[in-house]
């Protein structure tokens, strides 16, 4: 009886385990999908228009119905929002490898690989950049986007610096304005490159004495 039992439960565990590799090999086709679909619009929408563009012509040319293609994003819209933080995945990595020191810190110990992946996105940038200029709405759904991605990064280490709850009112305060100074980064990508690493270590000493009056 124990050795059926148990033989039993490596049986669960091993299709438990299958379940959980076929999910994420799923997850993982369509995030690729995702990210080719993304990076055609993106191409199309800045050389020929965002309006000019429907969602159609882009299903057809990437070989996928239009019911698939609004399966992965609800409008034109968020296939532009579509990648916009994926430089934040690095300085996300670099900040949880320098635990051990203060947010600021930890993130002049993390910029020089923030600017390397910043820069491997940079192209794809500009692109989204060429496509806010003529939409508003486009531009504002990117802004919110790249806000709330930079202030989901920042919460968790501000609020441990000034021992505080995430949810602390000065922690967002703190957290918006680390956003803010980000948005701001960007646009110096962008116009001016070989400012970029001048500009991150100002936005730096900013930050600190923000943190070293959050703190008092």
């Amino acid at each position: 009886m124990y050795a059926l039992s148990a033989s039993l439960v490596g049986f669960v565990g091993s299709r438990s385990g299958y379940g959980v590799a076929v999910s994420s090999l799923r997850e993982s086709r369509r995030e690729k999908l995702r990210a080719q679909i993304a990076q055609h619009a993106l191409q199309l929408f800045a050389h020929e228009g965002f309006d000019a563009v429907t969602a159609e012509r882009l299903a057809a040319e990437l070989g996928i119905s239009r019911r698939t293609f609004f399966g992965h994003f609800a409008s034109k819209e968020d296939v532009v929002v579509h990648g916009a933080n994926d430089d934040l995945h690095d300085l996300e990595a670099g900040l949880a490898a320098h635990t051990d020191l203060r947010f600021v810190d930890s993130l002049a110990a993390s910029a020089p690989a923030w600017l390397e992946s910043a820069g491997r996105h940079v192209e794809r940038r500009r692109l989204r950049a060429s496509v806010e200029r003529d939409h508003p709405k486009v531009k504002a759904a990117v802004r919110e986007a790249r806000l709330q991605g930079l202030q989901r990064v920042a919460r968790p280490h501000v609020a441990a610096d000034l021992e505080r709850t995430q949810e602390d009112s000065l922690v967002l305060l703190v957290t918006g304005a680390f956003a803010g100074i980000g948005l701001a980064l960007d646009e110096v990508m962008l116009s001016e490159p070989a400012k970029s690493q001048q500009a991150v270590a100002q936005a730096l000493d900013l930050l600190g004495g923000m943190m070293s009056v959050a703190s008092s």
